[in-house]
């Protein structure tokens, strides 16, 4: 666990800095080579991993994933290029209305003996609604950090190094106060933070 936080502490401090320099210096589509690494370090860190092999009946559910990643993929690819290609084209159609089919398909093979996620787990109060919350907290995060980004850059003139740069206090804030937080929520309950 400490090197999975030291190595996720680092990734948020140098993400945005690296991300800038490759949007300044190559082209803004190599910013998603910055998960190769980490994913590349994740693979070899759990193939070293030795688990004890006794107890493991449960089966992963592959058509799920696809389905899933697929639909995600193809919902996510349509409202990104429906700017550039508008509502009216085949392309955006076609994978916008194929990925929320794949969508829905991967809802209904959750009944499958072994779901990727079993929908049952949705009917109890607190997964349901702590999922929910976390959804928005993570929304709002992750809108902010791209809020801020392009203020930097479209509104404030800076280059994207320097948007990196400058969102760098944002992120040491949240490395130092979480543990502090996670710390008092251990102690009052989770209620009051969420």
């Amino acid at each position: 666990i400490g090197v999975w936080t030291a190595f996720t502490t680092a990734a948020q401090l140098v993400g945005p800095l690296l991300g800038g320099l490759f949007v300044d210096l190559l082209s803004w589509r190599f910013v998603f080579l910055i998960n190769v690494l980490p994913i590349a370090v994740t693979l070899v860190l759990l193939s070293r991993l030795h688990l004890p092999e006794a107890g493991r009946t449960a089966r992963v559910d592959w058509l799920s994933g696809a389905l899933c990643a697929i639909g995600l993929g193809g919902v996510v690819y349509a409202l990104i290029e429906q700017p550039h290609q508008g509502w009216g084209s085949p392309v955006i159609l076609l994978t916008g209305i194929g990925g929320a089919v794949l969508l829905a398909l991967f809802l209904l093979r959750q009944r499958h003996p072994h779901p990727l996620m079993p929908l049952s787990l949705f009917r109890v109060r607190n997964f349901a609604w702590g999922n929910l919350s976390t959804l928005f907290v993570y929304a709002a995060l992750s809108l902010n950090g791209f809020v801020i980004g392009v203020y930097l850059q479209q509104g404030a003139g800076l280059k994207a190094t320097e948007a990196g740069l400058a969102s760098l206090p944002i992120t040491i804030l949240m490395i130092l106060l979480s543990s502090r937080a996670g710390r008092l929520a251990g102690r009052l309950g989770p209620r009051l933070f969420m």
